[in-house]
């Protein structure tokens, strides 16, 4: 299942709550999910792909990223920015 920024005309409790069911099916199927919300792809992800001018960059582990995120003083944005590049 391939969802394309799911949750750009939701309100923020029904974004939430999409990302919850997200999260518990992610358990029993695969899917791909694009969106632009670096929160998001922090919190939820197992694995993070970048794209930039329509090329697919190198994956990166989900738990990774969460785990040195905790140990940094930026903003979620802010890190994505500088661990995947500009």
């Amino acid at each position: 299942m391939l969802l394309d920024e799911p949750t750009s005309s939701l309100d923020i409790a029904a974004t939430r709550e999409l990302w919850l069911v997200l999260a518990e099916l992610s358990r029993s199927r695969p899917f791909v999910v694009s969106t632009h919300s670096a929160s998001v792809a922090l919190e939820f992800a197992d694995r993070v792909v970048p794209i930039r001018d329509g090329v697919v960059h190198e994956p990166h582990d989900g738990a990774q990223l969460r785990a040195d995120y905790a140990a940094s003083e930026l903003s979620p944005e802010a890190y994505l920015l500088d661990v995947l590049g500009r």
